[in-house]
């Protein structure tokens, strides 16, 4: 699949990661010896590994994640990579309303025909505790309603989980909110796969990632779908928050 690197070297030391149309890895760092780069990270759930032979202008190695998998990679210089828009990857497919109807590990369930829902904007972050850009994705969520609270807006989460007991998938989900802080529900959508998820939320075209926002205006019919998320990491978080602002005031002005 295609990505696109994003590096800075200072002497031997090179940081940067690689974005792609799904979200990023994060951050990397590693050194330059002669011809010969090495980038790894760990997060907390992935072990990457990134290698590499420098030519004129390009980049050619190995990828590793754990131990388990490894694949070739290549990368050529280029002044500017282009990946498609994140908002058109994935689109509203009709014209239902969503209505959202999940279960927190609380023990009570979503609805927005609730009065804590009527007539709001609605963000619904489709994520997975084990993710670490749905992780990456929610901080940003938290830290920018505190600047910016707003009563007209509510957000939900919708975690798909690697475990398949529901009782140990909400205690995860529960861990994973605690831990971050998160000040919205999330509730608990199924297993984690892509089929799963789109299967949940059949009024779009497909969930081709975790994370995927959607956006869902105040009569709940869903406005807009971002799929993956560019983190800090990348040369692309810096725009997305001025992003984000327009969508919501533009579902104001609906």
């Amino acid at each position: 699949y295609s990505a696109v690197g994003e590096f800075v070297q200072n002497e031997w030391k090179v940081e940067g990661t690689f974005r792609t149309e799904t979200g990023d890895f994060r951050y990397l760092s590693g050194d330059i010896d002669g011809d010969y780069m090495k980038l790894s990270c760990f997060d907390g759930a992935h072990a990457f590994l990134f290698t590499a032979e420098i030519g004129a202008d390009t980049l050619t190695g190995i990828f590793y994640s754990g131990v388990h998998y490894q694949t070739n990679w290549h990368g050529t210089k280029v002044e500017r990579g282009i990946l498609r828009n994140p908002d058109s990857l994935s689109l509203p497919s009709d014209g239902r309303a969503f209505e959202f109807g999940f279960e927190t590990p609380e023990g009570s369930t979503i609805h927005f025909s609730d009065s804590a829902y009527a007539g709001k904007i609605k963000i619904v972050q489709i994520l997975g505790s084990w993710c670490p850009n749905c992780m990456d994705e929610a901080v940003f969520l938290k830290e920018y309603f505190a600047r910016n609270p707003d009563p007209e807006i509510a957000i939900v989460g919708l975690a798909f989980e690697r475990y398949p007991e529901r009782e140990k998938a909400m205690a995860r989900i529960r861990r994973f909110s605690g831990s971050l802080g998160l000040p919205y529900p999330v509730a608990y959508g199924g297993r984690a796969n892509r089929d799963s998820a789109a299967a949940a939320v059949p009024q779009i075209s497909g969930v081709l990632a975790f994370p995927t926002m959607l956006f869902v205006d105040r009569n709940n019919q869903i406005y807009k779908v971002h799929t993956g998320f560019d983190g800090p990491a990348t040369s692309a978080y810096a725009n997305f928050e001025s992003e984000f602002k327009n969508t919501l005031e533009e579902l104001k002005r609906l």
